[in-house]
């Protein structure tokens, strides 16, 4: 839960490695959200055993009939995973720390990351809105095209031919 891991504490800062609280990462990404005024549906908290590494995505309140916009910041204690900001109309992330988003922005635990995170959280915020709502809009034009068979035929042959499906994927398309 929320209150044992803002409790962890933060490793020392070295010559080379500047590390980030994870309650820091959180009041970065909701003042940067509160800024921006986009509200926050609920927060999931995801973290190994010992917390050393933790994944943070909040459920963004934008209205959408086909999407929940998210935001995720991952980020660890043991060196091992760089701070990650993610968003999109479409995000996926597992327990494993595997994130994919349309916007994926990371940062080492190097000079002035604090500064540095601020910013980035920014930027994918700022990116995230107009990135969202063109998403929005395509969705809605794809839902308007009503191809027949043969034209479904035709672009699947296409996709196999160019290598962007393959024979697996096609026999999960109907």
């Amino acid at each position: 839960d929320w209150d044992t891991l803002k409790s962890i504490p933060t490793p020392e800062k070295t010559d080379t490695y500047t590390p980030i609280s994870y309650e820091d990462l959180y009041q970065i990404t909701t003042d940067n959200l509160n800024k921006h005024n986009i509200k926050v549906n609920n927060i999931e908290f995801l973290y190994s055993r010992t917390a050393s590494s933790i994944i943070m995505v909040f459920f963004l309140d934008i209205k959408s009939k086909d999407l929940q916009p998210k935001l995720i910041i991952t980020s660890s204690h043991n060196k091992t995973r760089p701070v990650k900001i993610i968003s999109g109309a479409n995000v996926s992330y597992c327990s494993n720390g595997n994130v994919f988003g349309s916007i994926n922005l990371k940062r080492k635990y190097t000079g002035e990351l604090y500064l540095i995170v601020n910013q980035l959280v920014e930027e994918c915020v700022s990116k995230f809105i107009p990135e969202f709502k063109k998403f929005e809009q395509q969705t809605e034009i794809m839902k308007s095209i009503n191809p027949d068979n043969d034209e479904i035929n035709s672009l699947l042959g296409i996709l196999f031919f160019k290598g962007l499906i393959n024979s697996k994927m096609l026999q999960y398309i109907k």
